[in-house]
This record gives structure tokens, sequence and C-alpha cells, in this order.
């Protein structure tokens, strides 16, 4: 697992997303590399933001570097009252190793596989 950390996360008027939700959702079904365990795709990881839109301190997910077969995360960012915040879709990928920490921030947006 590595530790997802900051974000910034602010709306249309440049005000933080205090109280609003991340959600990572995995693009498939997976196994991790170390023990072996299946990692399910089927329930999205979520992150209530802090005061300034950040996701909480010590917050952790799998890397995709630590799943094969080949994965990535829908990402959706939604507003204290529930409102989708985000036009278009993201998608992300870790790449950080087991361990480590990435930067929400810092993150950009993959490209979408082909046919999706």
């Amino acid at each position: 697992m590595i530790t997802i950390s900051k974000g910034n996360f602010q709306n249309a008027q440049g005000t933080p997303a205090a109280g609003g939700m991340l959600w990572l959702s995995l693009s498939t079904d997976s196994v991790q590399s170390v023990s072996g365990g299946t990692v399910v795709a089927g329930v999205a990881v979520t992150f209530t933001l802090d005061s300034h839109g950040n996701v909480p301190s010590g917050s952790q997910i799998w890397s995709n570097a630590e799943l094969t077969p080949a994965t990535y995360y829908n990402v959706k960012l939604f507003g204290v009252n529930g409102a989708l915040l985000l036009r278009h879709r993201l998608v992300w990928v870790f790449t950080t190793t087991t361990g480590g920490n990435q930067d929400l921030g810092a993150m950009t947006c993959a490209s979408i596989p082909a046919g999706e």
C-alpha cells in the first residue's frame, strides 16, 4: 500500500472543497503482488476532505504498481452537498512503490483506455 496525501481540491470559486468527498474506484479486480491477495474493484474507496480540501493524514490505497493485471483508478470529486465537482472523468495511475507517499496535488490524468 501507499500513503496518499494533500490534494488541495477547490471549487470553481477557488475555495477549498472542505467536507467534500474524493472517490477512487479501481478499474478491475486484481491480485496484490506481494501477498497474492485479491483486491476487488466493486467497492470504491472514499475519503472525506478536510477544511483545506485535502485527504486525511495517513490515508492509504493500493498502488497500481502493486497490482496485476494493469489497473487504474476512476476518480470522482464531490462537494459537501454531494454535487459532482469534476466535469470530466479523471483516470489516475499510481506508480509510487510500496510504502511510498503520493501527493494528490501532483497527479495528472492518465489516458482513458480505448473502448471506455
